[in-house]
């Protein structure tokens, strides 16, 4: 019989305006909330909120913001002051006042409507099954029978007790009344006419509740006495007074599984079994009295609301407080379960309409009489096929899960799967045989084992053409497969120690692994077929393996309670995962290689990104199991537990659903409705491991999005949160970037170092946005890059090699971590020796010289404004293995154009005249155009941002021309010109030659920072020139009338090239004043602007050459057009000699440290005192205005006081 475990959940009714309520639920802090959340999927965590059709994250947080408001519930506000009744039709709630009145509130209109019936208190009502008759309390002990829809005329009125009436219920026949009241009594009276049916039992002291079950046949009571009655109807006796509570009951229910529920004064409730009468529960979580009880449909929970203000949801089973709503801000008076929506009112004077949704768990059954070990779904068939310790395999329909197929094994069972047609299902037993077992009859075909070994586990390759079992003689073995009849073993593999375990093959079927119950994973080559390498790590039995859909990984779960990653290509572990409490049995890849799920014996299924090999989320169920299963959609997930079968809908592809660990769904549910509401809550460590199904959104998103930069830094520094993408590939780093907030990708780029402690594979997903961190240069950013090249702790590296090995080596690999044999061969390791240390990277990039990705990284690092990066291990090791594929390139493009000035100088100092050179040189300048002409071709518009590029043209230009005029009939003194400004452009031009050596580059950059610093100086010198110029030719009478001839007499003027013979004692005196100031002022002023320049140089010198380097690299690999697609990513590693140094950590990394700091902040003190005088502007000009205006409005009142003496007078 199919079961629900929590058929139907709390979800509000309508969207609210106001959340005011629901923020009661939003601190952890106050002790009263720790009980405010939904359990996990144990106890139906995660709430379907509706269907979302994918878009940008953006349009996603709308989506679910407004998804978000439904979780208020529809709110009217009327006095109440007793309890309710809701008609049979579900459109009025009725309620009674202290004033005789009775409030009619139409639920369709939200209008309320009142009835004055007397002066009584109506403290309670009950109403008939067809609406018609109502049924209320008057205070002398009375009740009164009304007809509720003729103006509420009194029909009858009868006596029933003496003093208050507490409770009212109508039998559901509408035959009998029953009540009781301050006089302990419990009264029947015949609902027609009044007529009494008898006192039936009483309590002592007051009665102050009561209840009937549904078929009419036992009444249930409480009163004061602290007891609870049970009184049957049909044999007119008492049947069981239950136990005594510890205080007096204030409500009582009865379910229709005959469970008794009690409410006591001190917020206790206590449930009993029927027949037995022995409690099965002790409810405690309330704070004060317990006001109402409901049982909610399935009777697997139940209602309670209470004075402390609060309602909550309880499991029956388990006894614990699911649900904790504090959305009345006073005492809940009365709760009501009718259909799919809860009623309740509190002294707050509000009622609150609740929808009850079911979630997504859609069923459960027990399968099994034992534990379920397998589990396996047929597309073809729609049907789940279970395996128990029963020795049963039974097929139950998808769709009902009604069964449909089942099959019984001789022996104890071993193993279950489908065969790939999945017309077969494959099992394996103690009898040591393959049983073969048609679906569609029954029938079976049976392989008995040779070497009589029974199969522990077997597997399909995934084309379906081999069988591969392991068994408990320690031994893999394959055959080919084409139908159950013909299977012979034909390969096998002898390398385990213990039994085989598990197993799992690549997708084109060249790897087998094998795994054992002592841990071990052997690889074996298919086409080989030989053992080619052991897997070491697991502890204990390997229960399952997978191989990610790239082939790149395999993923292994283990009794050792681990998660291990292997890196297929490199045969090692690339990460330990440790996050299960208990032994992990199951693991599930999706289709998509994106997620996979662990099932674990702790209860709990955890899914994790591939990607990053981090935790999304996990949630927990009743009990552990050993199966996982996803239907062929994958839209629903099969899950044993124990002997049952829980069917639930996949977090990732249901509507918008919470899921996270513990009992935290409401505080997750406030804390990031604040957050959405643009609040910044208190950090709450806990809530950061919640995501938000299907689109994976965690609360690292949120912060990012919403520009909350604490939360961010605290939640990765505590490692309270994964690092991973959503479902449209956004990461919290790349979420900051698109939002522009600054201080929020600082945050990240700061906590970084932790996170790389914890788990690399999550920083690695910053290298996609690592260009757009370069180009906006944060200030955190050269600290980023300083912790991403990390010495490596991994326990299996060696420590020390020969000492006749050549280090440092670097190597670019496609994996995360190092991986020895990369860098020296097996017998260079040793023991002692030269001690070495493993670099790796935390990130990807792509060094594939000439494509577009690393081009675009090379000008992203010379446009960056954060130049400190270039200071950085990793940089400067990204930028040196660059070079040295770049620099033969430009080498043979320095060789030529060094041969062309050299056939230049030839020619101008040896062959002016008869033009033997001039082969040569036209040689040499037409390679060098060529070149030009390629470059501008592969380069684009980027061409004309280069300088040097004009130069080249200039000179190609000039070169040409010169040639031209030589070879026709060029005139002495026009060739002596041409050939000399030629012969400047080239040496100019080879200038730049001289930065691709290491030695020289830093000079090119002092060079021409000088011509910069210099050009004041420029001014100023040719005016004293000017000056003293005019002053010597005044004196001594001479000039030739020409200006150019006067400026160079004035320029050797500076160098004292003057007659002085025939001075006169005051010219001397200027001609001394003359000598002083331009030759030796000017130039010790000249040579401080150039010292000043060469210790900024000095400073920056090691910017200012990977600067350079790199753009050189971009010029060479700008050449290289057929490698732009090329998208290839790799990891940067690197073995070193002793142990890494970073200069960063000595006295001269502290004072640039300090230095960057002190000029980021005269920046900003800067950018803020612009603001503030902008601002102030700003404000006098509003000031000058607003008196304006008050002016213009001072003369208007005088004006008018004028006017009104006129009128006065």
């Amino acid at each position: 019989m199919v079961e629900s475990n929590l058929k139907e959940l709390l979800l509000p009714q309508v969207i609210s305006d106001s959340l005011k309520a629901i923020e009661n639920n939003n601190s952890l802090n106050d002790s009263q909330n720790q009980n405010q959340t939904l359990k996990s999927t144990k106890n139906a965590q995660s709430i379907i909120l509706g269907q979302l059709e994918k878009g940008d994250f953006g349009n996603e947080i709308k989506a679910i913001n407004q998804k978000l408001k439904l979780f208020h519930p529809e709110e009217i506000s009327n006095p109440f002051s007793y309890k309710f009744i809701l008609t049979k039709d579900r459109k009025y709630i009725i309620s009674g006042q202290n004033d005789g009145k009775i409030d009619i509130i139409d639920l369709e209109s939200k209008t309320t409507k009142t009835q004055i019936i007397g002066n009584d208190v109506i403290n309670c009502l009950a109403i008939d099954s067809s609406d018609s008759y109502l049924y209320i309390p008057a205070q002398d002990g009375h009740i009164k029978k009304i007809i509720q829809w003729n103006n509420f005329s009194e029909v009858a009125d009868w006596e029933a007790h003496k003093g208050t009436i507490k409770a009212l219920k109508i039998s559901n026949d509408d035959k009998w009344i029953f009540s009781c009241g301050e006089d302990g009594k419990i009264i029947k009276n015949n609902a027609e006419t009044g007529e009494l049916g008898g006192i039936l039992y009483l309590h002592e002291g007051s009665a102050n509740c009561l209840d009937i079950s549904a078929d009419d046949g036992f009444l249930v009571s409480g009163g004061n006495d602290r007891f609870i009655k049970i009184f049957d109807l049909l044999a007119g006796k008492v049947e069981a007074v239950l136990e005594p509570m510890n205080k007096s009951v204030w409500c009582v229910k009865i379910s229709n599984k005959k469970i008794i529920a009690g409410g006591s004064l001190d917020g206790e409730i206590r449930l009993w079994e029927w027949g037995t009468w022995d409690v099965k529960q002790s409810l405690i979580g309330h704070k004060k009295a317990c006001t109402s009880i409901q049982f909610l449909k399935g009777e697997d929970y139940l209602l309670s609301g209470s004075n402390d203000g609060s309602i909550r949801i309880w499991n029956i089973l388990t006894g614990s407080s699911e649900i904790t709503l504090k959305n009345h801000r006073k005492e809940v008076i009365d709760i009501c379960v009718s259909s799919n929506k809860m009623y309740s009112i509190g002294k707050d004077n509000k009622l609150l309409i609740w929808s009850l949704q079911k979630t997504n768990e859609l069923s459960r059954i027990k399968a099994h009489d034992g534990e379920i070990l397998k589990l396996a779904y047929s597309e073809k068939h729609s049907a789940l096929f279970s395996m128990g310790r029963d020795n049963k395999i039974i097929g139950w329909n998808s769709s009902d899960f009604t069964k449909i197929y089942e099959f019984s094994i001789k022996k104890w069972a071993l193993f279950m799967c489908l065969a790939p047609d999945e017309d077969y299902l494959v099992s394996a037993s103690k009898d040591r045989s393959i049983i073969f077992i048609d679906i569609a009859d029954g029938s079976t075909i049976v392989h008995n084992l040779d070497d009589k070994s029974c199969v522990t586990t077997l597997l399909f390759s995934e084309n379906g053409k081999y069988l591969i079992t392991g068994d408990d003689k320690c031994k893999v073995k394959v055959s080919k497969y084409k139908s159950p009849q013909k299977i012979k073993f034909k390969s096998e593999y002898s390398s385990h120690i213990h039994s085989i375990s598990s197993l799992a093959i690549t997708s084109n079927n060249t790897l087998l692994f094998s795994g054992s119950q002592s841990g071990d994973i052997w690889v074996h080559d298919l086409h080989q077929k030989t053992n080619i390498a052991e897997l070491n790590g697991h502890s204990e039995t390997v229960s399952k393996m997978k191989v990610s859909r790239d082939s790149k990984h395999l993923i292994s779960i283990s009794y050792d309670k681990s998660i291990r990653i292997w890196n297929i290509e490199k045969k090692f572990c690339a990460r330990v995962i440790n996050h299960h409490l208990e032994r992990i049995y199951d693991l599930y890849l999706s289709k998509d290689g994106q997620v996979f799920y662990t099932r674990s014996l702790d209860s709990t299924i955890a899914i994790w990104s591939y990607e990053s090999f981090s935790l999304i989320t996990s949630f927990e169920f009743l009990q552990g199991g050993r199966a996982l299963e996803a239907s062929a959609d994958e839209k629903l997930l099969y899950i044993a537990e124990g002997e049952e079968i829980t069917c639930k809908k996949s977090p990732l592809s249901i509507g918008i659903g919470l899921y996270g660990p513990g009992k935290n769904y409401y505080s997750f549910l406030g804390y990031i409705k604040s957050i959405l509401r643009g609040d910044k809550p208190k950090h709450v460590p806990i809530l950061d491991k919640w995501v938000i199904m299907p689109y994976k959104i965690n609360a690292l998103h949120l912060y990012a999005y919403f520009n909350m930069p604490k939360h961010l830094k605290e939640a990765i520094c505590k490692g309270s949160a994964s690092f991973y993408e959503t479902s449209q590939g956004k990461s919290p780093i790349s979420l900051c970037l698109e939002r522009n907030f600054t201080d929020c990708v600082n945050s990240i780029l700061n906590s970084c170092k932790k996170k790389i402690q914890e788990n690399p594979y999550e920083i690695a997903l910053i290298s996609k946005d690592i260009v757009k961190l370069n180009l906006r240069g944060f200030s955190g950013l050269h600290n980023f890059y300083k912790c991403i090249f990390y010495p490596s702790k991994a326990e299996y590296l060696p420590k020390f090699c020969i000492e006749s090995s050549s280090l440092p080596i670097l190597h670019l690999s496609t994996c995360l971590s190092v991986v020895p044999a990369s860098f020296l061969k097996e017998e260079q390791f040793s023991n002692d020796g030269q001690s070495i240390v493993f670099l790796e990277s935390a990130i990807y990039l792509n060094t594939i010289a000439g494509s577009a990705e690393s081009l675009e990284f090379l000008n992203s690092l010379v446009e960056s404004k954060n130049s400190e990066i270039l200071r950085t291990d990793f940089i400067n090791e990204f930028i040196k293995q660059k070079w040295k594929k770049i620099w033969p390139i430009l080498c043979l493009q320095g060789f030529i154009y060094a041969l062309f000035l050299i056939f230049l100088c030839v020619h101008l100092l040896f062959y002016l005249k008869d033009g033997t050179m001039l082969a040569p040189l036209f040689v040499t300048n037409f390679f060098l155009l060529l070149y030009e002409i390629y470059q501008m071709g592969v380069s684009g518009s980027s061409y004309l941002s280069d300088l040097w590029n004009y130069w080249d043209v200039a000179r190609c230009l000039l070169t040409i021309f010169y040639l031209y005029v030589e070879w026709g009939e060029p005139t002495d003194e026009g060739i002596n010109t041409l050939s000399t400004f030629l012969f400047l452009v080239s040496c100019i031009r080879g200038v730049a030659y001289f930065r691709l050596l290491q030695e020289t580059r830093y000079m090119i950059e002092l060079l021409q920072e000088v011509i910069l610093d210099i050009r004041p100086f420029i001014f100023l010198y040719i005016y004293t020139t000017f000056c003293f110029g005019m002053i010597v030719t005044l004196l001594t009478n001479e000039h030739s009338g020409l200006f150019y001839v006067f400026l160079g007499t004035s320029h050797f003027y500076n160098y004292n090239n003057f007659q002085s013979s025939d001075f006169f004692p005051f010219e001397y005196v200027l001609m001394l004043i003359v000598g002083l100031i331009n030759p030796i002022i000017m130039a010790n002023l000249l040579i401080s602007i150039i010292g000043d320049t060469y210790d900024r140089v000095q400073e920056g010198i090691t910017i200012a050459d990977r600067k350079e380097l790199v753009r050189l690299i971009i010029e060479g690999e700008t050449l290289m057009f057929w490698r732009r697609g090329r998208t290839a990513k790799y990891f940067m590693q690197m073995c070193l000699a002793g142990e890494k140094e970073d200069e960063d950590d000595g006295w001269l990394g502290k004072v640039r440290e300090i230095t960057l700091k002190i000029n980021r902040l005269a920046l900003n003190i800067e950018e803020n005192f612009e603001n503030n005088e902008k601002t102030l502007t700003q404000s006098i000009k509003i000031n000058e205005k607003m008196n304006e205006k008050i002016n213009q409005m001072n003369s208007r009142m005088m004006n008018i006081e004028k006017l009104l003496m006129k009128n006065q007078n």
